[in-house]
């Protein structure tokens, strides 16, 4: 019950009811083939906005990870 008063759980909550809602919205008019590859873009983002955020370090073979997964969503949505 505690989570109930939490601000930050309380504002992650509506933050990701808004953007499911922001995706079946999307899903309406684009074909799932061509939306679906940037949930991949996650990949890329996670770990960049960690280190932005929270300091986390990234390394060389996270930074070649990135641009393998950018490479790919490139080959993927041209």
């Amino acid at each position: 019950m505690g989570l109930a008063y939490n601000a930050y759980f309380l504002a992650a909550l509506v933050l990701y009811a808004a953007y499911a809602l922001l995706w079946v919205w999307i899903l309406s008019f684009t074909p799932l083939s061509r939306a679906y590859p940037f949930v991949a873009l996650a990949f890329a983002l996670t770990p960049l906005l960690g280190s932005v955020l929270f300091g986390d370090t990234i390394s060389f073979r996270v930074i070649v990870g990135i641009f393998f997964v950018l490479c790919g969503l490139f080959l993927v949505t041209s």
